[in-house]
């Protein structure tokens, strides 16, 4: 199983995909509140991957700002 590490920026004022040095900065601005962060990471990492986002699940840290998402498909 390969992961992906994602890290998330929260409160950003544009959401953005910025890789650096191996690590995915997702900046979003959603609230981390009911999901809402989450789903928003999903969907730009799907965009910036060209993947659907049913391939897409976070393993670890749905709680964290440090995310590891794995690709299924």
């Amino acid at each position: 199983m390969h992961y992906i590490p994602v890290k998330v920026v929260l409160k950003s004022s544009n959401t953005r995909v910025v890789e650096k040095e191996g690590i995915i900065y997702c900046y979003i601005s959603k609230p981390p509140i009911n999901n809402q962060a989450n789903k928003e990471v999903i969907k730009l990492l799907s965009k910036y991957l060209k993947v659907p986002k049913s391939c897409l699940v976070i393993r670890r840290g749905v709680k964290s700002r440090i995310k590891y998402i794995e690709n299924i498909c």
